[in-house]
């Protein structure tokens, strides 16, 4: 067996998925808080100022464009989120859904300003093929990337790079509910099997000197499990599996890494460190919950796509999933409501609608943000 390291000795830091992060404490409705946050945007003075500062856009002529066509988009959100709250289960994804595109489109309009002008804007980018089964199979449901859309303007935002998506290229439902960490224990009981996501033992942003860099565990029999090599979750994480290494763990359960080589970063900027490390946090694919008043971190097991896909993106192409059932195959929706599913289901409408709803705010702001009840 080879012989392991010590851990880099170091500082450690809270790690965390975005540069930016805020704690806070609230006595009022989680889900009114966070609207009220991605609200905010809609005043032309606070869009300017996230724009500039949070997203690094220094132009003011196509901030001033931009601050306009995301106000519309997300007033529209809004009301069609506000709609849905009035309508059945057998209606309600719809207005989700298309609450959600909206709020898509204005990301979009982040990185390609005057978005509704691009043929991307007018094209969802998925398609589900109806069929005339009164039952859903639920463990072949699939949907198909096609024709790029907002959901490839959306994987670019989310990615921060351009992406080439094969059209077309199928995503399985059941996978996407797979990767869910805050509706695993659904997901169990209604499909009989674990969620397929690893969680992150103590992740922790390291400093020391003008170097910093990444440290975790993970447990052994999750690996086991998941029938997942090390070599193999090691390029889930990177892009290279030599970016990272193997060193001695706190207990025998655990496999731990560290980033092999440090990044320089400027001791005076408090959040200096987080920005060098961005590119290898982004790389980890991290999926986040709120628990235990803080976020813990999943990174899901996609080795058999050819792609990443974003917990964003997953969340949102689930619920693209459960429109088109609404609008294409009602039976559909109704044979679900009646089945072991629904439990799934109807975890993920309640749960992972608000979670979404969350991850949104996130990436206006660029802030990762632990909103805890006050109420004890």
């Amino acid at each position: 067996m080879m012989k392991l390291n010590n851990p880099r000795p170091g500082r450690i830091r809270l790690f965390r998925k975005h540069v930016n992060f805020l704690l806070e404490w609230t006595l009022g409705d989680s889900e009114k808080i966070i609207w009220s946050w991605i609200n905010h945007l809609v005043s032309t003075e606070i869009a300017d100022n996230v724009l500039a500062k949070n997203h690094h856009i220094s132009d003011k002529k196509i901030r001033n464009s931009q601050t306009k066509n995301i106000r519309l988009y997300i007033q529209q959100a809004y009301e069609l989120y506000e709609a849905a709250k009035f309508t059945k289960a057998n209606t309600a994804p719809l207005f989700y859904y298309y609450s959600f595109l909206n709020l898509a489109k204005a990301l979009c309009e982040i990185i390609y300003p005057d978005f509704h002008k691009r043929n991307e804007s007018s094209k969802h980018g998925l398609s589900w093929k109806p069929n005339n089964r009164p039952a859903v199979k639920f463990d072949i449901e699939k949907v198909d990337l096609t024709t790029r859309g907002v959901w490839h303007c959306l994987l670019e935002f989310l990615s921060k790079s351009k992406k080439v998506v094969p059209n077309p290229v199928s995503l399985k439902i059941k996978d996407l509910f797979s990767f869910c960490p805050e509706i695993s224990s659904e997901y169990k009981s209604s499909c009989g099997e674990d969620s397929r996501i690893i969680f992150l033992e103590e992740p922790s942003i390291l400093i020391d000197n003008n170097n910093c860099w990444i440290r975790f565990s993970i447990d052994k029999n999750k690996l086991s499990d998941l029938q997942i090599s090390k070599k193999k979750f090691l390029s889930l994480i990177s892009k290279s599996a030599g970016n990272y290494e193997e060193i001695k763990p706190h207990s025998s359960i655990l496999h731990s890494f560290q980033l092999k080589n440090v990044k320089p970063y400027s001791p005076q900027d408090e959040n200096s460190a987080y920005e060098a490390l961005s590119d290898e946090i982004l790389n980890l694919n991290l999926f986040t919950i709120l628990q235990a008043k803080k976020n813990i971190y999943y990174v899901p097991t996609q080795h058999k796509l050819i792609f990443k896909v974003p917990q964003l993106l997953a969340m949102y192409t689930i619920f693209f999933w459960l429109s088109s059932l609404v609008r294409y195959n009602p039976h559909g929706m109704e044979s679900i409501q009646r089945s072991k599913y629904w439990f799934l289901v109807d975890g993920f409408m309640n749960q992972s609608r608000l979670w979404l709803l969350e991850l949104f705010a996130w990436e206006f702001y660029n802030t990762e943000k632990v909103l805890l009840n006050s109420r004890m």
